[in-house]
């Protein structure tokens, strides 16, 4: 459009011309010549769609938005980023993380080009269903059922998974035992700094860093308990919560009980531990070889994560010093700082700590699986 050379996101800017042409009835963009014309497109943004139709949601229209960026590079940069941004499901697997739309470098833009290539019915299919609704008034598919979680997580079955361990000497996580649990959605990353922004911006929470905001695909800390329950109700109403450990456990070990979310030995690499050298938390899905056969990411190391579950002794184990009268919540999988350890370490944390003790401690999101599609 500038005469420079163009990619895939040509392709995005125009599938933003068509829905916005569809909901309005006129192009984003008019004048008396091609060149009027150009020239708006290279100076402004359209006028927003939810002026010209106040009934649209705003999700599609942020959305509309987000393909007709000027700018490639603050553009959506694939059409699964697209199918994202209007709830759809892509495989939680593939590692992008498309709600902070984190740019990424040359050397994802092979991977970009494949996943636009096939990405693009699919956005075609997810903007027309939406542009539908909106023209119908109505407020939900009329026959599509939705995706049994939302995007970025990843399903975990329902079925028998062991919880704890007999080896070792700490008592905080004997005995192994069986729990059954139904199907439900994990988050696939940790929550980030700037998955979390979004909160701290509109008020509801205050900023948990000291100082200045992290990057925005670190892991969020130093976020208390309420908080992090809060932005899961928020994120995935109506039932978006915390994990409870076992479905934490779960997710890390797998039906066929795993010691370690990857497998059977720690190995080198797979998680961001003590053994690693590193002075803090790495950004989020850092150490890929880490990620269960799920495709959940940094379950050990990185940051201590929050549950939803008080601290108790399993059953039949030992009593707990040092928690009586107070409540304590169960926080999983150690931090940057811990000692290698696998998927049955437990520790608890005050849920009410200064932010300075909750600086090793971040969380990420669970929801029950849905089993019924909208009528």
């Amino acid at each position: 459009m500038t005469g420079g050379p163009t990619d895939h996101r040509a392709d995005i800017y125009a599938l933003g011309v068509m829905t916005y042409e569809m909901l309005t009835g006129q192009p984003p963009f008019t004048g008396p010549t091609p060149t009027a014309v150009l020239m708006k497109r290279l100076s402004e943004m359209p006028q927003p769609v939810g002026k010209l139709r106040p009934d649209v949601p705003p999700a599609l229209s942020d959305a509309i938005d987000g393909m007709l960026a000027q700018n490639p590079e603050e553009r959506f940069q694939t059409a699964m980023d697209v199918v994202r941004a209007l709830g759809g499901a892509t495989p939680a697997s593939g590692g992008l993380r498309t709600s902070e739309f984190v740019v990424r470098k040359k050397k994802e833009d092979r991977k970009r080009r494949t996943l636009a290539i096939g990405g693009v019915a699919a956005a075609v299919t997810a903007v027309a269903a939406v542009v539908a609704i909106a023209l119908s008034g109505g407020d939900d598919p009329p026959v599509a059922a939705r995706p049994p979680v939302n995007a970025g997580m990843v399903v975990i079955p329902a079925g028998t998974y062991t919880v704890g361990t007999n080896a070792g000497a700490v008592a905080l996580v004997k005995p192994e035992h069986q729990v059954e649990l139904p199907a439900f959605g994990i988050d696939a990353f940790e929550v980030t700094v700037g998955d979390y922004r979004a909160l701290v911006d509109s008020g509801v929470v205050e900023a948990p860093w000291l100082g200045s905001a992290p990057a925005a695909n670190m892991p969020v800390s130093g976020v208390r308990w309420s908080e992090a329950t809060r932005y899961c109700q928020q994120r995935h109403p109506p039932d978006g919560r915390l994990p409870t450990e076992q479905e934490w456990e779960a997710a890390a070990r797998g039906r066929n009980a795993r010691l370690y979310p990857w497998g059977a030995a720690m190995g080198l690499g797979n998680a961001n531990v003590a053994t690693e050298r590193r002075s803090g938390p790495a950004p989020a899905g850092s150490y890929r070889g880490g990620a269960t056969p799920e495709g959940v990411h940094d379950l050990i190391g990185n940051l201590w994560e929050w549950t939803s579950s008080p601290i108790a002794p399993y059953p039949g184990g030992a009593a707990i010093p040092g928690i009586a009268g107070r409540r304590f919540y169960v926080i999983r999988g150690g931090a940057f700082n811990s000692p290698d350890l696998n998927a049955t370490a437990r520790g608890f944390n005050d849920p009410n700590a200064d932010r300075a003790n909750l600086a090793f401690t971040g969380f990420r999101c669970a929801m029950p699986v849905r089993t019924t599609t909208p009528q």
